[in-house]
């Protein structure tokens, strides 16, 4: 698969800026309605924050880096 960040971007995700897990090409997360049946109102929060409508089927965001800081 093709990366998507170049050499540079990389090392400025994991070195001044201290990301984890960077995936030059990419990688998927998908999200459902049921996954958030405990608590509807963080689905309504995740789909204000992508701008979909609360009843999308789903979200499948597409990320390069991870911080858990």
């Amino acid at each position: 698969m093709k990366n998507f960040l170049n050499d540079d971007q990389i090392k400025t995700l994991t070195r001044i800026n201290n990301w984890e897990n960077v995936k030059p090409a990419g990688s998927y997360l998908n999200l459902y309605p049921e996954d958030f049946v405990a608590d509807i109102e963080a689905w309504n929060q995740v789909c204000d924050q992508l701008q979909i409508t609360y009843d999308s089927k789903s979200a499948t965001i597409l990320y390069f880096a991870v911080n858990n800081h």
